[in-house]
């Protein structure tokens, strides 16, 4: 009885040593993300603006006929959209530079 005890003491903590190793991963089948994709991905609530003639048009989508002079910002408060975006949590403010009817917020 005593040996039985004896090997019972001396295969216990081998076997739960070995049970509790934990089994490498399987390689990945499709690519793995980069570090700058997972990053992106953490980007999860920005603003995107669209400022452009169609502001100011009361369009959806510009033609690009727009008159230049149509677009007139006189009474644009920036701070203002920058601060309501924080209030509601967004992490960043996309601006959108160039759009699809040819109208660039660059000169």
């Amino acid at each position: 009885m005593e040996k039985r005890y004896s090997y019972f003491l001396i295969f216990l903590p081998i076997s739960l040593v070995l049970s509790c190793s934990k089994p490498a991963p399987p390689p990945p089948i499709q690519p793995v993300p980069s570090e700058r994709q997972l990053a992106w991905q953490e980007m999860e609530f920005y603003a995107f603006v669209h400022f452009n003639m169609n502001t100011f048009t009361n369009m959806e989508w510009g033609l690009g006929a727009e008159t230049p002079e149509s677009f007139n910002p006189t009474e644009l408060d920036c701070k203002q959209w920058a601060r309501v975006c924080k209030e509601n949590g967004l992490k960043g403010i996309i601006l959108t530079a160039k759009h699809h009817d040819g109208f660039c917020l660059w000169p």
